[in-house]
């Protein structure tokens, strides 16, 4: 039954609430679901939030639980939240312990008919024992989900090796990106020199940083790296080290991409898998030439004017790095925060109907 205040209420499941992808397109569209009639709420699960004030500033009602929600006391938490708040929906975002996780939503419903929605959000290769557990768990815990969402063609056809049949639905960004490309558009930019290149996102091993980095020292470039640092290697710290001695590293840190955008002269994303790649989005929107590797969640970007796909091997690194694109990227896909809170309300609104 919809909340007496006629306004969805729809419960965002998220880990440790992070500056990266779902958190900050939830902030970019939060006057776009409270437009439609959709009342936000965030819970985080973990110890860590660094961005939950900036949810709690665009809107969101936030709650942090200090385990997941597959434990007993984190269990109660959730119930009594949604049962105080009169939840209508609750979307899941996470991977780990998936079956448990929407047992625990069907729970917190209590008497009332469970409403649970689900993005997958990158491309799990699973295999082995992992391909079985993941096959198991898509199989029971399914059948309580009322949607199930990719954010890229890729992600789609991944999830078909389980038996599913997802809605893609593509990620989007703030609108400030579409301000950094018209004023990219408007401008005759001049190439930095040595060239200026951007990597945007927190370090981890599938996101490969130190595979552009290596090729940016050897090519004499100055590099932009936006992120956390936190799960760099130690290969990775001492390029960003030996940029920064040598006076090529622009700047360093977790902050907005926006204004790096307009300053690169091309943008870099060597990650071994993505689900959709937000940074890549907002990089296409700006406008800015991009160098992406040929890897799974990335393929729906093959073909784009200005975007080079390159070969998943440190010499087709460094030999793209030496001769990077120049042609301004325009895209063919609608990337605003409104067609992608649109199409996620619709399907909220279908998931609620008796």
């Amino acid at each position: 039954m919809l909340s007496t205040d006629r306004k969805l209420r729809v419960l965002h499941l998220l880990r440790e609430l992070n500056p990266s992808g779902m958190e900050r397109m939830l902030v970019s569209a939060a006057s776009d679901f409270s437009r439609l009639g959709v009342r936000g709420f965030v819970v985080g699960q973990g110890r860590k939030h660094p961005f939950a004030d900036e949810l709690q500033r665009a809107g969101y009602a936030v709650t942090l639980l200090n385990g997941p929600v597959t434990g007993r006391h984190s269990r109660r938490q959730l119930r009594k939240l949604v049962r105080q708040e009169q939840i209508d929906v609750i979307h899941v975002h996470t991977e780990g312990d998936y079956l448990r996780t929407v047992l625990a939503c069907v729970a917190a419903f209590g008497s009332q008919r469970p409403c649970i929605v689900r993005t997958v959000h990158n491309v799990f290769d699973a295999r082995g024992r992992w391909f079985l557990s993941r096959w198991i768990q898509a199989a029971v815990a399914d059948r309580f989900v009322r949607a199930i969402i990719a954010p890229s063609p890729d992600v789609t056809a991944n999830e078909h090796r389980f038996g599913r049949n997802t809605r893609t639905i593509l990620n989007w960004v703030d609108d400030a990106f579409f301000a950094v490309g018209a004023r990219r558009d408007a401008g005759a930019r001049a190439p930095f020199t040595p060239l200026l290149g951007l990597l945007v996102g927190n370090c981890s091993a599938i996101k490969r940083h130190g595979l552009y980095l290596q090729a940016a020292i050897a090519a004499g470039h100055s590099v932009m790296h936006l992120g956390s640092e936190e799960r760099s290697g130690d290969a990775e710290r001492k390029f960003l080290n030996d940029l920064e001695a040598s006076g090529q590293l622009f700047t360093r840190g977790v902050k907005s991409p926006v204004a790096a955008l307009g300053r690169a002269d091309y943008f870099a994303m060597p990650s071994s898998v993505e689900g959709m790649g937000v940074a890549l989005a907002e990089a296409i929107v700006s406008g800015v030439p991009c160098l992406v590797s040929a890897s799974p969640g990335l393929h729906w970007a093959h073909g784009i004017p200005g975007v080079v796909m390159v070969p998943d091997t440190p010499e087709a690194w460094q030999k793209a790095v030496l001769s990077p694109p120049t042609e301004a990227v325009v895209s063919p896909f609608d990337f605003t925060s409104a067609r992608g809170a649109s199409e996620y309300v619709g399907v909220y609104r279908t998931a609620v109907r008796p």
